[in-house]
């Protein structure tokens, strides 16, 4: 029985400096970004060579979902619950004059490395009023108050993460400092042209 071999050193994994941490040791660790194509490259051959491989996240296994619902990457792929402790604002169904949006999500995970708070929209192109929207950065305004009990007005531009690519969902992602935020004012995606942004 032949046994599938990866290596990805030969892959695109290896080119991109973003993927691995900025250490100078024999033993190399990835980064999230890094982890997470060689994540895809795995799932995606597990998916073709297993075509009935029951995986507990997409078959509803409640005790999984409890145990990772607050860990780095699970929000990238399941829609996320009010009840989730990682997450700190939650919109979902978002109707806008251009587009319908699923999911916009703000969110905290157990990784005590990383002080920013992450920010995913994720919109279904298959839906009838994405259809014809094209990819560019979603720009997002939001009303929020600050450690010292400020009000203000800020906005934040999300870009499409190709390494979280799904058939039937677009993740939008950017990372921002803690705040509590009160409410969106704004939500609209930002043409990008190959001269600019517009």
């Amino acid at each position: 029985m032949e046994v599938p071999f990866f290596d990805l050193q030969h892959m695109t994994i290896s080119d991109n400096p973003e993927f691995f941490q900025e250490i100078r040791h024999p033993n190399q660790h990835m980064t999230l970004r890094g982890s997470m194509l060689a994540t895809n490259i795995l799932s995606k051959a597990l998916n073709q060579e297993f075509l009935n491989l029951k995986r507990p996240g997409n078959n509803g296994n409640g005790k999984w979902h409890s145990l990772f619902e607050s860990e780095e990457g699970y929000l990238s792929f399941f829609s996320a619950k009010e009840s989730n402790p990682s997450v700190r604002y939650l919109l979902k169904n978002v109707k806008t004059p251009g587009m319908f949006v699923d999911e916009l999500v703000v969110f905290k995970d157990n990784n005590s490395s990383r002080k920013k708070l992450d920010v995913f929209v994720k919109i279904d192109p298959r839906d009838d009023q994405n259809i014809g929207l094209e990819i560019g950065l979603v720009q997002l305004a939001i009303d929020v108050i600050d450690s010292t009990g400020n009000s203000s007005l800020k906005v934040l531009e999300l870009g499409y993460d190709n390494l979280l690519h799904q058939e039937d969902l677009w993740v939008f992602r950017t990372f921002t400092d803690e705040m509590s935020i009160q409410g969106v004012k704004g939500l609209r995606m930002k043409k990008v042209r190959s001269n600019g942004i517009r």
